[in-house]
C-alpha cells in the first residue's frame, strides 16, 4: 500500500491511497470538501494524469477507482501527489547532501533520496528511476 497526500495550493487536504486487488490497483482519495467537485489529478516530476472526480460522501470527498495495469502505465511513476489540474504545485525542498553521499529531498510530503548511479551495480535500471542532478546521474527512490 501507498499514501500520497492531495494538495490544494501547498496546503494538504486529504490523502490518497493505493493498494493492489489482484491484477488491479485501487486508488482511494478522501480530503476535505474544499470544493463541491474535485477533479482529482496525480503528478509526477514532469507529467501528470487525470484520475478521477471526487464527489461528496458523507461531509467529505471522496473518490474509489480500479485501474488496471495498463491503465497505471499512463500515470506518471513515481506519483509525487495529488491535486485538482489549476491546484498550485507545493515547493520542493532543494536536495540536501547526506554522509554516506546520497541526496534527499521532500517534495509533496513525500521524502526522496537518489543514489549515485555509479554505486548501484544492477542491470537493466528502469528509465523512470534515472535523474540528472547537477551533471550527475542518480537513483531516485521515495522513501
Amino acid at each position: 500500500m501507498s499514501t500520497y497526500k492531495i494538495m490544494n495550493n501547498s496546503t494538504v487536504i486529504g490523502t490518497l491511497e493505493t493498494c493492489a486487488d489482484g491484477l488491479y490497483t485501487i486508488f482511494t482519495a478522501r480530503c476535505e470538501p474544499v470544493l463541491p467537485r474535485l477533479r482529482l489529478h496525480v503528478f509526477g516530476e514532469e507529467t501528470h494524469a487525470y484520475l478521477g472526480l471526487m464527489l461528496p460522501e458523507n461531509g467529505a470527498l471522496y473518490l474509489r477507482r480500479r485501474l488496471s495495469r495498463l491503465e497505471c502505465a499512463k500515470l506518471p511513476a513515481p506519483i509525487l501527489y495529488a491535486a485538482g489540474e489549476n491546484s498550485a504545485p507545493p515547493k520542493p525542498e532543494a536536495w540536501r547532501p547526506a554522509p554516506d553521499g546520497t541526496l534527499r529531498r521532500a517534495e509533496g510530503g513525500v521524502l526522496f533520496v537518489a543514489v549515485p548511479r555509479e554505486r548501484v551495480r544492477v542491470p537493466g535500471v528502469p528509465r523512470h528511476l534515472l535523474r540528472v542532478i547537477d551533471g550527475r546521474e542518480y537513483l531516485v527512490f521515495p522513501l
